[in-house]
């Protein structure tokens, strides 16, 4: 009785926004999510949260939301009644007629290792007859850290019936590092071992299946305990005892019975590395770019072990499919750290360095055509040669912008009177060429033109300079520079420019 005048109650409070509305949005009535398991609530009003948030983001002016914790406001006597007088699934559909909703939005969540379980669905509510039809009703399983994700992708898919979640689109990690798609596996059709209900006239078979039973029970319990191993060795013994001690004849009667135990086997397998996937797919999620080598090699271990370890004729396409998707997507992410690494480079006009770094990456990646590593070279290709071609600009311009400055510096000195400014111009002018100099042997895109170029410059303003410009140490010790740091461009463009060779005796302690 209470229950009914509390519903009377949320009649009243809502008929006048029914009644008065001069544009009548419809309800839509969002019920807590049953939980299973030892889910924490927190997520469960996260997601219902993410929900709401979706459809009012989604669908602006379109829908009048309410749901529980809104009804609980208007009166906090609600919850107390619903758990006291009727079942969820009772209470939820007479709240939904005492506030005259149009759709009511219910389902399930549970978690399990990591992974959140939602089966959701929208049901019609005739407001004349009071009966509920299904407007969408869908699964989905995925890791936790995408919960805010999947409430929002859910949100839309539950109203609008032609939105199809694109895989493409979800981040695989919560700093968008890389993404892959969360593998489902599901079992290979045939497999009906549960109750064994092969059935023969033979009174032999009729007893060697008699024998098995035990056995075929334990594998079937171990398999839904998640221990495959123990479960696939059970099946195996069955079938080598078929094998050694059958006849001919009674093997072919069995072959159907055989074949449901080789697809148990083959689920067997699936369930098990479907899991080992996802396993590692949640350390994925969790990585920082330090750790995405050791990620490579796990996914690479494993990929070694499937191909190793389960024998030919069990192997699935989709599991050695999911394996090398995941080990090229890490493998690329890892390409786009060093990528990001050459970005940073180019962006602070270290082109020599931007280039070589871009250059690694194209002798590093794989010569594969196909999909996302045929855009990643092309992508590489075109920043590498934009790198070369903007390094090339870039020393020309340096290099000119050198020499204005000495024509400048060896002008002025020419028209200086006092000995000290003459002196102040003939620093400024050493000083440019070593600038130069120091530019021309670190460059990747120094060429002969521009070497030959500064040596005679150098040697046309010597023969009006009191103190004569010299190279000579400042060569040697970028020559020194580039054995010590075992830079090939630094030590063939130092030599060219003028370095003595014999002076690396020295540096390498033979003098």
């Amino acid at each position: 009785m209470r229950f009914s005048y509390l519903l009377f109650f949320l009649f009243l409070l809502w008929f006048p926004t029914r009644v008065f509305a001069q544009n009548k949005h419809s309800k839509i009535y969002i019920h807590k999510l049953t939980t299973e398991g030892n889910l924490n609530s927190g997520l469960e009003n996260r997601f219902r949260n993410g929900i709401i948030n979706s459809i009012l983001r989604n669908f602006e002016g379109k829908y009048t939301i309410v749901d529980d914790d809104s009804l609980s406001i208007l009166l906090k006597q609600v919850e107390t009644l619903q758990k006291m007088d009727c079942s969820d699934e009772i209470c939820m559909k007479q709240i939904a007629d005492a506030i005259d909703a149009n759709e009511v939005i219910s389902g399930t969540i549970s978690s399990q290792n990591g992974i959140i379980y939602v089966s959701l669905r929208n049901q019609i509510r005739d407001s004349k007859n009071l009966n509920y039809s299904i407007k969408s009703t869908f699964q989905m399983e995925f890791p936790e850290f995408l919960l805010d994700y999947y409430a929002g992708e859910s949100g839309k898919k539950l109203l609008d019936l032609q939105y199809n979640l694109d895989p493409h689109k979800v981040p695989a990690s919560t700093n968008g590092n890389l993404s892959v798609t969360f593998l489902k596996i599901k079992p290979v059709p045939g497999t009906n071992l549960n109750s064994m209900e092969f059935k023969t006239s033979d009174k032999i078979l009729v007893g060697v299946l008699e024998e098995i039973k035990e056995e075929l029970d334990k594998a079937i319990q171990y398999s839904r305990s998640k221990e495959y191993t123990e479960s696939i060795e059970i099946y195996n013994r069955i079938l080598n005892a078929f094998n050694e001690r059958l006849s001919s004849e009674s093997l072919k009667r069995l072959e159907p019975f055989v074949r449901e135990i080789q697809t148990s086997i083959t689920n067997n397998y699936n369930l098990e590395y479907k899991e080992k996937i996802n396993n590692l797919d949640r350390n994925l999620f969790d990585s920082s770019p330090e750790d995405l080598e050791k990620r490579l090699s796990d996914y690479h271990s494993l990929l070694k072990e499937y191909s190793s370890q389960v024998p030919e004729k069990y192997r699935q396409l989709q599991i050695l499919q999911s394996i090398q998707e995941r080990k090229e997507k890490v493998e690329l992410a890892l390409f786009s750290l060093k990528e990001k690494e050459a970005d940073q480079a180019y962006s602070k006009f270290d082109f020599s360095l931007s280039s070589k770094l871009y250059s690694n990456i194209l002798k590093e990646l794989p010569e594969k055509m196909d999909g996302s590593y045929k855009s990643f070279r092309e992508t590489i290709e075109k920043k590498a040669e934009t790198s070369e071609k903007t390094g090339r600009s870039h020393l020309s311009n340096r290099l000119e912008t050198i020499y204005l400055l000495i024509e400048r510096e060896f002008t002025a000195e020419a028209l200086a009177d006092a000995e000290e400014e003459k002196e102040s111009h003939q620093n400024k002018i050493h000083e440019a060429f070593r600038e130069g100099i120091i530019t021309l042997t670190k460059s990747e895109f120094t060429n002969l033109t521009q070497i030959d170029r500064i040596k005679k410059e150098a040697k046309r303003v010597n023969q009006k300079l009191k103190v004569p410009i010299s190279f000579q140490v400042q060569l040697n010790s970028l020559l020194h520079e580039g054995l010590e740091t075992k830079n090939p461009t630094q030590i063939v463009n130092s030599h060219l420019l003028g370095a003595d060779w014999e002076s690396r005796l020295v540096f390498l302690g033979f003098c």
